[in-house]
Order: structure tokens, then C-alpha cells, then sequence
């Protein structure tokens, strides 16, 4: 069972630090395949981003899946905190690298923060009511 914890802790930290690489990498250095795809196409991307890689940080540092409380359980509202301050920096460092800043990217990140802490809930209450 302990064998079995630290791949699944391994595995979400792998997984949330590969994701917030790729999201640092397509929103400062390279422009996203398919930007601009239908309209506001980017703010979609900006969504999907900012959710995946706020789920995958909660599920290693908050609470893992079979393993319990993380190292930040207790400063769960800080690694929320710190996802929309990442949002605004991002959008606040692409106006210097010849990308748009845009108040409705960073509004899609939020919100898609917040949905990351609803599933995030709804998984966590599922795994332990099981």
C-alpha cells in the first residue's frame, strides 16, 4: 500500500509540474496550436489550462487520492490564491514578450480556478464517502 501512495504522489507532482511547465511554455515563449481557432478560442485555452493544472496541484499538495492530506492541506485557500496570482503575472509578462494581456484571459483563469476547487471537492468527498 505505501509503494502504491508514493507512485500515485510521484505521479500528481510529475503530472501538475509538467502542466504548469506547458502553461508557463505556450503562454509566454510559443503561440498555442490552434490559437485563435473560433473567436475567444484563447480564453478557452487559458480555461482549460489554468483548470487541469489547479486540479493536479490540489490532488499532490492538498489531498491525494488514497493517500490522504497532502503537505499543504491546511493551506489549501493559499494554493488557490497562488494560481490566480500566477494567472495575473502571466498576463501581466506577455504584454513584454510580444503576446496580448487581457483582463477576460485572466477572468477565464479564475473561473477556471474555482471550477478546479468544485471538482476537486466533488472527487475528494467521492474517494472518502467510498
Amino acid at each position: 500500500m505505501r509503494a502504491t501512495t508514493a507512485r500515485i504522489d510521484v505521479t500528481l507532482w510529475v503530472a501538475a509540474g509538467v502542466c504548469v511547465a506547458v502553461t508557463l511554455w505556450l503562454s509566454l515563449v510559443t503561440v498555442p496550436p490552434g490559437h485563435m481557432a473560433f473567436q475567444d478560442a484563447d480564453k478557452v485555452e487559458h480555461a482549460i489550462a489554468y483548470l487541469v493544472t489547479t486540479l493536479l496541484v490540489l490532488l499532490a499538495a492538498v489531498w491525494r487520492p488514497g493517500g490522504g492530506n497532502g503537505p499543504l492541506a491546511r493551506w489549501w485557500w493559499a494554493v488557490l490564491l497562488a494560481m490566480v496570482a500566477a494567472g495575473a503575472l502571466v498576463e501581466i509578462v506577455q504584454s513584454y514578450v510580444g503576446r496580448d494581456a487581457e483582463l477576460a484571459d485572466w477572468i477565464a483563469e479564475i473561473v477556471a480556478v474555482a471550477l478546479a476547487w468544485a471538482v476537486f471537492v466533488v472527487v475528494r468527498k467521492a474517494f472518502e464517502h467510498a
